[in-house]
């Protein structure tokens, strides 16, 4: 199936990461995430953030996205959301 855009990247490498054992799949569960991971690993804003937002916020999830985004997903009223500008940033913590 071909790749289109760049919003499933983190999630991509994050489920990696749960799957050799790196981070933790229960801690990795609580979130929602979204974004596009450069080479470097910085997270690049996406497209189609308010839905994602509402999901997260039905399924009591915190949300996990680039800096970028933080205003769209602001506008839902959530119980927690993340902004980070480094994916390595949340593999590190």
């Amino acid at each position: 199936m071909p790749k289109e855009g760049g919003r499933f990247d983190l999630p991509i490498a994050l489920g990696i990461l749960a799957a050799s054992g790196q981070i933790s799949s229960i801690e990795l569960a609580k979130y929602e995430c979204l974004g596009e991971l450069s080479l470097g690993g910085e997270l690049r804003c996406v497209n189609g953030v308010l839905p994602v937002a509402l999901q997260a916020r039905d399924a009591k999830r915190a949300l996990f996205l680039p800096l970028e985004n933080a205003q769209e997903a602001a506008l839902v009223k959530m119980r927690d959301y993340s902004q980070h500008s480094t994916y390595w940033k949340y593999v590190r913590t």
